[in-house]
C-alpha cells in the first residue's frame, strides 16, 4: 500500500489541466529543474530528444532509489518509504517493474531518434552509468 504521505505528494504535483506540473510545493529544486530542462529542450530537436532521454535515465534511478531531495525535505517521507529497493510488497514491486520497463522503452526510442540524426553509437549516458544504458540499449 502506498503511504498517505506519498499519495498526497503525488496528488499535489499536478493540477486539473492535463500535462501541467506545478511542483511548487517542492521548492526551487523542482521548479528550477523544470525551467532548465524546458530551456535546454527548446534549443533544437536533438536537444529536446536528449532532455527526454535524460528524464528517462533520471526516472529509472529515482524509481529504484528514493531521491535524496525527497528524503531531505520536511514531508514525512523517509528513505525506506519510496523506491523499488525499499519495499518487499509484491504489488508495489510489480508496479515499479512496469514503470522501469516503460522508461527503458522510452529511453530506447529517444536514443534511436538521436542516433538517426547523429549516428549510431553517438548517445552517451547522461545520468545512469554507461554500462547501465548500454545494457538497456542491448549493446
Amino acid at each position: 500500500m502506498i503511504s498517505p504521505t506519498i499519495l498526497n505528494a503525488i496528488l499535489k504535483s499536478t493540477n486539473d489541466n492535463p500535462g501541467v506540473f506545478t511542483g511548487k510545493e517542492y521548492g526551487e529544486y523542482f521548479t528550477g529543474k523544470y525551467e532548465d530542462l524546458t530551456e535546454w529542450g527548446a534549443r533544437s530537436e536533438v536537444e529536446a530528444l536528449r532532455v527526454g532521454a535524460f528524464i528517462e535515465e533520471l526516472d529509472m534511478h529515482d524509481i529504484n532509489l528514493c531521491p535524496e531531495i525527497i528524503v531531505e525535505m520536511d514531508n514525512g517521507i523517509g528513505k525506506d518509504e519510496c523506491g523499488k529497493i525499499y519495499t518487499d510488497n509484491t504489488d508495489i514491486q510489480q508496479l515499479y517493474e512496469m514503470l522501469l520497463e516503460g522508461s527503458e522503452s522510452h529511453l530506447r526510442a529517444y536514443v534511436e531518434k538521436i542516433e538517426a540524426i547523429e549516428g549510431v553509437g553517438s548517445y552517451l549516458a547522461q545520468y545512469l552509468s554507461q554500462e547501465e544504458v548500454d545494457a538497456i540499449l542491448g549493446r
